[in-house]
This record gives structure tokens, sequence and C-alpha cells, in this order.
């Protein structure tokens, strides 16, 4: 028998143990649940978030972004680029990725223009929400499993799970921490059962349940239950028809 008061202690408390010990101040911020969850964390005066819009295209972080950083008091920096921006930076990502894989380049961009505009302001070290939606079943794919294909589908996830911000930053010279990739979030996530990762709220089915519930008192309420979107829609829709299987959600 799940006691989810005991879950909700637990998670909080592993991930503010971790996030306390960052040397960061600034974060990669979509206004999403990860990213804000993570700000949630953060102390002292000096948090600084950067959002990244196409000004080209339809997005829905800024509104998100904007709402979140001011009910968590973040200093949030808007990163605005053009179309003939965001063509060169698809060239930069491929030749970082080495592979053309559309899905994975599209994905990337966003994590490249943030990186690299932190670089530029002198930045050393960016927080990421990488992680949460490969560990806690964020992907809209997900939901609808049963618990039996969920558990599979989660583990076969976790065994080729891997993050491209990690390359570029390692391009730009830059470090980032990943709080949610930290030993002790991975081992709870893989030993709580999936019906805390995927769950009902008002007869609507979410990933990412347990953080959801842990937060939502901290987070504002759009932010907890806020619907998901792949990192690359949230900034900028450089596509009409993304995949159901898009990696890195907005965090």
């Amino acid at each position: 028998m799940v006691n989810l008061g005991n879950e909700i202690l637990r998670i909080r408390k592993i991930l503010d143990g971790v996030i306390k010990n960052s040397s960061a101040k600034h974060i990669a911020f979509s206004g999403g649940l990860d990213s804000s969850i993570i700000t949630s964390h953060l102390r002292g005066p000096e948090k600084n978030g950067l959002t990244v819009i196409c000004d080209d295209f339809i997005a829905n972080d800024l509104t998100y972004a904007q709402i979140s950083a001011k009910y968590l008091g973040l200093n949030l920096e808007i990163l605005h680029v053009d179309t003939e921006r965001l063509l060169d930076v698809i060239e930069s990502t491929i030749s970082i990725l080495e592979n053309f894989n559309d899905i994975e380049i599209r994905n990337s961009i966003v994590m490249y223009l943030a990186l690299d505009e932190l670089k530029k302001s002198d930045v050393t070290t960016v927080l990421t929400g990488d992680g949460a939606d490969e560990l806690f079943a964020g992907y809209n794919f997900l939901i609808n499993k049963s618990e039996h294909e969920l558990e599979n589908e989660l583990a076969r996830i976790r065994k080729i799970m891997h993050y491209t911000s990690n390359k570029i930053a390692g391009f730009l010279g830059i470090n980032i921490e990943q709080p949610f990739l930290n030993k002790e979030v991975i081992e709870y996530a893989e030993n709580i059962p999936v019906s805390l990762k995927v769950n009902e709220k008002d007869g609507k089915r979410h990933g990412k349940w347990i953080l959801r519930i842990a937060y939502e008192n901290n987070l504002h309420n759009s932010i907890v239950w806020r619907e998901k979107s792949a990192m690359q829609d949230g900034s900028c829709l450089l596509y009409t028809s993304p995949s159901p299987r898009d990696g890195l959600l907005s965090r």
C-alpha cells in the first residue's frame, strides 16, 4: 500500500538535497513543470532563467515562462530569435551531434540557443530539466498504456535515454547540472509503482503524476497541470505535425 504523503516528502527531500548543493545561478527555463520544480528549490536572490522564443512562429512557452517566473521570483531573460538564426543553429547542431535525425535536431536547437547565449554572458554552469520525462513517464504516448506495458516501456527508455544537451554543452565549453538525473532521483523513480507516474486528476490522465502532486502547492496551477508540448514547439513551431514520440518535452 503506497503512502502518498510519504512519497511526496521523499521526492521533495531528495530533489531539495540535490538542488541546494548546486553552484548554478541560471536555468534553461521553459515554464514547464520540470524547470519550474527545479527553480522552486533555488535559494537566494540570484535566480536567473533564460527562455528561447522564435519571433517568426507561434509558440506557447512565453506565457507560461512569464507566469511561472513571476510566481517563483525568477529573474527571467527572454531570447528572441528569427528564422535566419534558427537556420544557422540547425547547421551548427547537426555538426555537433553528427547526425541528421530530424527529431533529435529540432529538439536540440532550443538548448543550443539557450546555452550559447548564456555562454556569451560568461555563465559557466546551467541547470536543465533533463530526465524527468524519461524517469516519471512524461511523454504523451505513455499515459494510456496499461501498467504492464508502461513498466516495460519505461525500462526500455531508461536503457537508451541520452541527452544531446550534454554534447552541446561540451562543445560550447559550458557545464550543465541535471538534478533529475542524480543517482538518488533515478533510484527513487525506478522503485516506485507506475501508478505514481501515470494517474488521474479530475478524470484526466497525466504523466509525472507524483511530481505534479508533490508540487501543486508550490507552483502556479497552470504550470502544475500544464498540457505537454515538445520543447521545440514551446519555443518555436518548426514543423506542423510533430511526432508523438518527440523527445524533450517542455521541462
